[in-house]
């Protein structure tokens, strides 16, 4: 009989560090599931794993609220802004250095995401979507690329970098006039 593979789930948890009733921390905690364990019981030990989980804290306790999994997504998924449709988002997140496996090891990500193109900041900016479904930049690009009758600038990096420097601000006539100018220059 062939044993069944222990696949761990990515998961998170937000925890509020309390002094009594006066709470003085709290992040949200990232941490492995293995299949068939328990979620709560392993974002306590997370929980209780974090440098705010310390004995000398008077009338310690912590409240956590495990979240809907965005610290890690479905296969086939990405994050996207709700804002503006980009998805070069980004998360802020704690490390810390491990003595044990010399290394540094995350403990923590934040709950604030904020995107890259449009500036937007917020605990609830990312939404999920299939990792196959065009987005608002990359829907972009393509247009601009067809708008110029060259399709196949799409995939070209610097294409991308010079008309995404026009995303949130432009048109795309402004982004074609962007292009045309620094394609001149390269000539």
């Amino acid at each position: 009989m062939t044993a069944k593979p222990m696949f761990a789930a990515r998961h998170s948890a937000h925890v509020e560090f309390l002094s009594g009733d006066d709470v003085f921390a709290a992040e949200t905690l990232a941490f492995d599931v293995k299949a068939g364990e328990n979620a709560e019981a392993a974002a306590a030990t997370a929980a209780e794993a974090s440098h705010y989980y310390d004995d000398r804290v008077p009338d310690l306790r912590y409240r956590l609220q495990l979240n809907p999994d965005e610290t890690s997504s479905e296969p086939g998924e990405k994050p996207v802004c709700k804002s503006c449709g980009a998805d070069r988002i980004s998360r802020d997140a704690c490390v810390r250095w491990d003595i044990k496996n010399q290394s540094w090891e995350l403990s923590g990500i934040y709950d604030s995401v904020t995107c890259d193109f449009c500036g937007a900041e917020s605990d609830s900016l990312a939404s999920w979507i299939p990792v196959d479904r065009e987005t608002a930049t990359e829907r972009f690009v393509r247009e601009v690329a067809a708008r110029l009758g060259r399709p196949e600038l799409a995939g070209d990096p610097h294409f991308e970098e010079v008309v995404l420097g026009h995303f949130v601000a432009a048109s795309f006539d402004e982004a074609l006039a962007a292009w045309s100018a620094a394609e001149a220059r390269n000539r």
